[in-house]
């Protein structure tokens, strides 16, 4: 007749034995606890809430928890806003605003990067057009106040139109003059109709 041999049980290491036995002794507890009021169905009830209460406090002891665990909220690392290029004429055109830039200011610069008098004249307001007197007298200021710096790019930062009518928008200009590039801010505003009155 085959004999079954008795395989001894793995012994548990240490840790897990210290770790084990405060809960045997907290179950035991509550057993010792609870056994006299289950004889009693009056008391059924009053037993049932006593294992919860030890049931929780056991838990909370141990560290642990009903709720769902939910990891902690990641952390993004700031980055600076990307600038979109919206045409690639000259000088090219880019954008960090959802809102669209008008048409004037950036015809404006353009043209005044190529030396088109006409164009820039073509942007003013009439009251701006008025007050230089004409066209002519316009390119001469014009030409008398030409540097040599090159607009390398427009960036179009933002604005609004107002309430008025009239509207102001910023503009960064990366240029270059002497081998050296720099940038320059410049504020443009705008009539009601999107022409020029002032550029700063």
């Amino acid at each position: 007749m085959p004999t079954i041999e008795n395989e001894e049980a793995p012994r548990r290491s240490l840790p897990a034995r210290i770790l084990r036995f405060p809960i045997k002794l907290i179950v035991m507890l509550v057993v010792l606890l609870v056994r006299p009021f289950v004889r009693h169905p009056r008391f059924s009830a009053v037993a049932a809430v006593i294992g919860v209460v030890a049931l929780y406090s056991t838990m909370t002891t141990l560290g642990l928890s009903l709720k769902p665990t939910s990891s902690p909220p990641q952390s993004t690392p700031a980055t600076s806003a990307e600038s979109i290029v919206v045409d690639g004429d000259s000088p090219r055109l880019t954008t960090q605003s959802p809102l669209a830039s008008p048409q004037s200011p950036v015809a404006y610069i353009r043209a005044q990067s190529k030396n088109d008098v006409h164009t820039m004249w073509l942007q003013l307001s009439n009251d701006v057009q008025v007050r230089e007197g004409s066209e002519q007298k316009f390119q001469q200021k014009i030409s008398s106040s030409r540097t040599t710096a090159n607009v390398k790019e427009i960036m179009y930062v933002g604005g609004m139109k107002m309430r008025d009518g009239n509207g102001v928008y910023m503009y960064v200009l990366t240029v270059e003059s002497d081998g050296e590039v720099a940038q320059s801010p410049i504020t443009v505003y705008l009539d009601p109709n999107g022409k020029i009155r002032k550029v700063e």
